[in-house]
């Protein structure tokens, strides 16, 4: 299994932090927030991390070549970072041979959870959670009679599930994915988002099923107080995260 990380984004919702540094590399803990997304894909069995880079290529680039302890990693660069995050997704598409995990940069996830993850990684799974409040920009999750995904987006007025930022697409379904991302990028244009494959998919009659993460929880990191509040947390139970190494 591969995974893909989406690290090309700009941060603009951290201010200051953002100025000189893309959000993958703002501290959390003294580590960059890229290096939990990479210890979690790791953890879950992913052989090959693929990294998208975007924002400030060359400091993000740094980074990788000094990773230790993931002799499958590659990255590749974004040029049209400021678009919808589609266009990451289509930039690792030439890497990506099987099934593949899909991740955000800015999501820390519970290290309990990457046992949970692997072992729900069958079919084309879109993890979700269901013990959070979900705000206005939270992604939403409603769900079909049989428990499947039948539709997600921020702005949906009934739904089940919160969407953690994290899909599956299994080999087999490969095809299925691809032809939807196409469709996605032809219809919606500069403001195309991933997220878009799977509503696609579920008006389609091909929809995802639905993996479930809730209990340990996970941390987003999108504003300066959500940042506070990561630090925090990992800070309290360092134990609880994983990162990947970096040398000197």
């Amino acid at each position: 299994m591969q995974a893909v990380v989406l690290a090309a984004g700009t941060g603009s919702r951290l201010k200051d932090l953002t100025r000189a540094l893309p959000k993958a590399l703002i501290p959390v803990n003294g580590r960059p927030l890229l290096t939990y997304a990479l210890g979690f894909a790791r953890a879950v069995g992913c052989e090959q991390i693929v990294v998208v880079t975007g924002a400030f290529r060359e400091k993000v680039e740094q980074l990788l070549a000094r990773v230790q302890g993931l002799p499958g990693l590659a990255w590749v660069h974004n040029p049209d970072f400021l678009k919808g995050n589609l266009y990451s997704l289509g930039a690792a598409r030439p890497k990506l041979g099987g099934a593949f995990l899909l991740l955000n940069t800015d999501h820390v996830y519970h290290r309990e959870l990457a046992a949970r993850v692997r072992a729900q990684c069958r079919g084309l799974t879109a993890f979700c959670d269901q013990d959070r409040q979900l705000g206005a920009d939270d992604m939403k999750v409603r769900l079909d009679p049989q428990g499947r995904l039948a539709a997600i987006a921020k702005t949906l007025t009934e739904f089940q599930r919160g969407y953690v930022g994290m899909t599956f697409c299994p080999a087999e379904r490969r095809q299925d994915y691809w032809r939807a991302f196409d469709q996605v990028a032809a219809e919606q244009g500069d403001k195309a988002v991933v997220e878009q494959v799977l509503a696609r998919l579920a008006a389609q009659g091909a929809p995802a099923e639905i993996g479930d993460i809730s209990g340990p929880g996970w941390l987003e990191i999108d504003t300066q107080d959500e940042r506070q509040r990561a630090e925090q947390a990992i800070q309290t139970r360092p134990q609880d995260y994983l990162a990947a190494e970096v040398s000197a």
